[in-house]
């Protein structure tokens, strides 16, 4: 019989999310074992993703298949660990749970259950007790009482029952020294198939946009672990498991500038080779810094930009200065350090301009050697100034970000939804002609721009090139065209569906006296994707009405309205890498 186990529940990007582990969940299951209590880890995502359990993609089947293997553990608590796109997962599993094992308690702790804890708790009664905020210095009174049967009056951190009532003592200070946090014993979680080691190196955000839950969660209070700290647990992952990259968990690494200085020399001084990686914000980056990051193993970075008007910037109390962020990317660039940019659309106030605006910042971005470039559409979040604002306007609707994507929401009643707006307002939207209008740009900049700026150039040039490099332009064309496909979540990934609403587009649009050329230069781009991708044979001829060949070599247009039929060779050199070869 286990004390306690720890879920975390699937996140629904089974297909293509790597292997991580939750550093969350794995500190309070090191605290309670060095304590000598019973616990396990069970990572539904780990379990799914290397078949150890089949899934179904079908809310009752694997949720009964989650509950058995569950079971199997003979557990005393059971904790869930809750992100917004798990929580409704959690909550019915743990339903599941109560009802086959009555004396099971149920504990939840985690972002979202944090943030919504009171009315959480009122709503569900299958739920014991929800920790509130950091769980390393309750988590072992928590257990305690749980396990006891005992009251939680006067504890701090948790909200619970009493006599029917749902109780709260307040919150738990939040924790001055991180390096008094015990060394993760990595033991409780599968780390053989990780090709990098997540790393706790601080928490909390100083900053206070307007949309963001975790400076909610954290209180604004940025701490960052000791260098000598962070290099200690650095060595022994290296002494241990043999892992050298690293991804740096904490929303902006890079605040305190001498402190990151301070790590980076510490790393070179003691000839730590590794690679690793961390999030930041545009104005707390210089070339000196930048530098020395890229010295000490630096490989990429993860920038918040979020929108590309500096009147939107304001609005959301992002205040970012977006004069500087094409220099400081040149500047990553020159260092060699990938960036993924981020973006967001639809802010209450935002008009059709300011996402044009975005859009044109993000091909920019594209154009200066920024690989990827992320564009979400606006959730409102628990804990945020937004759903403040918003609360009493928001509506159910299908129309959700992608940081909310849960399968299982539609296993939950209606009314149970709208009875607890606050504990699912990801669920919401509320009433703007601007979101409807662009509904699906998210998908659009995700899949069909993406893959046609990475492997179709010539295509994607002189489509904007008829759109006036207008991005916005563009996407109101395909959507008009494609809006099927667009709003089919489960094949819009798809390789052969994507080509398959590209060439729907650019067959049934017509660009004026782009048309045949870029119809041309199409087929010219799709025959050399699928030859190096799919197409199992040496060498193939093809023959075009203009040199596509030429203009794909040289990245120009000629007089396009001139046809210059040729004939094209590809031949396959080894794997996907191929020569092209005009036929005289």
């Amino acid at each position: 019989m286990k004390d306690i186990l720890f879920i975390n529940t699937i996140d629904n990007c089974l297909d293509n999310s790597s292997i991580c582990i939750n550093l969350g969940t794995l500190s309070l299951a090191t605290i309670l074992k060095k304590d000598k209590y019973d616990v396990e880890i069970i990572d539904f995502n780990y379990l799914y993703r290397k078949k150890y359990i089949k899934y179904h993609n079908e809310y009752h089947k694997d949720t009964d298949n989650m509950v058995k293997y569950i079971l199997k553990f003979n557990p005393k608590i059971v904790d869930f660990y809750t992100m917004t796109n798990s929580y409704c997962t959690s909550l019915l599993l743990a339903k599941k749970l109560k009802e086959k094992r009555p004396d099971i308690k149920i504990l939840f702790g985690g972002p979202q259950a944090s943030l919504t804890a009171i009315d959480s708790m009122k709503a569900f009664p299958w739920i014991d007790a929800i920790g509130v905020g950091e769980g390393e210095l309750t988590i072992k009174k928590l257990v305690d009482i749980l396990l006891e049967n005992k009251s939680f009056n006067n504890i701090k951190g948790v909200v619970y029952r009493k006599n029917g009532q749902v109780c709260f003592n307040g919150k738990e200070s939040l924790i001055e020294d991180l390096d008094s946090l015990p060394m993760l014993d990595y033991s409780l979680v599968n780390v053989e198939d990780l090709s990098a080691m997540p790393l706790d190196v601080g928490r909390g955000c100083p900053f206070g946009c307007i949309y963001c839950s975790t400076k909610t969660f954290w209180q604004r209070y940025f701490r960052l672990k000791s260098s000598e700290r962070i290099i200690r647990e650095i060595k022994f992952v290296i002494d241990n498991y043999g892992i050298r990259t690293f991804n740096f968990v904490h929303d902006i690494f890079t605040v305190n500038k001498l402190k990151v200085m301070e790590f980076c020399d510490l790393l070179l001084k003691n000839k730590i080779n590794i690679k690793w990686r961390c999030s930041a914000r545009i104005d707390t980056l210089d070339e000196e810094m930048i530098k020395k990051m890229k010295e000490s193993g630096c490989e990429s970075i993860y920038l918040g930009i979020e929108t590309g008007s500096e009147r939107m910037q304001k609005i959301i109390n992002k205040n970012l200065n977006l004069s500087d962020v094409k220099s400081k990317i040149k500047i990553l660039n020159k260092y060699k350090i990938e960036v993924t940019a981020s973006f967001i659309y639809g802010f209450p106030g935002e008009t059709i301009d300011n996402v044009r605006e975005t859009l044109r910042l993000i091909d920019i971005l594209r154009k200066e050697g920024v690989k990827h470039t992320q564009l979400h559409l606006l959730g409102i979040l628990p804990g945020t100034e937004l759903y403040e604002k918003l609360k009493d306007k928001l509506v159910f609707s299908n129309n959700i970000s992608d940081i909310s994507n849960d399968k299982t929401i539609s296993c939950i009643p209606k009314n149970i939804i709208l009875k607890n707006k606050s504990v699912f307002c990801q669920y919401f939207d509320f009433d703007s002609e601007l979101r409807s209008t662009l509904i699906y740009l998210d998908k659009f900049n995700a899949v069909f721009y993406s893959f046609l700026f990475n492997n179709m150039f010539m295509t994607y040039k002189i489509l904007m090139e008829y759109y006036n490099n207008e991005l916005l332009d563009f996407f109101l064309d395909f959507k008009e065209v494609n809006y099927n496909i667009l709003s089919d979540s489960e094949d819009i990934t798809k390789i052969k569906n994507i080509i398959d609403a590209l060439k729907r587009f650019v067959f049934t649009k017509d660009f004026d006296k782009y048309t045949s050329l870029v119809r041309e230069i199409f087929k010219f781009e799709i025959n050399i994707f699928n030859f190096m991708y799919f197409d199992n044979i040496k060498e193939k001829k093809f023959h075009y009405m203009y040199n596509v060949y030429d203009i794909k070599k040289n990245g120009i247009l000629d007089d396009i309205t001139q046809k210059k039929p040729i004939e094209i060779k590809i031949t396959r050199i080894k794997d996907c890498h191929i020569k092209l070869e005009k036929v005289v």
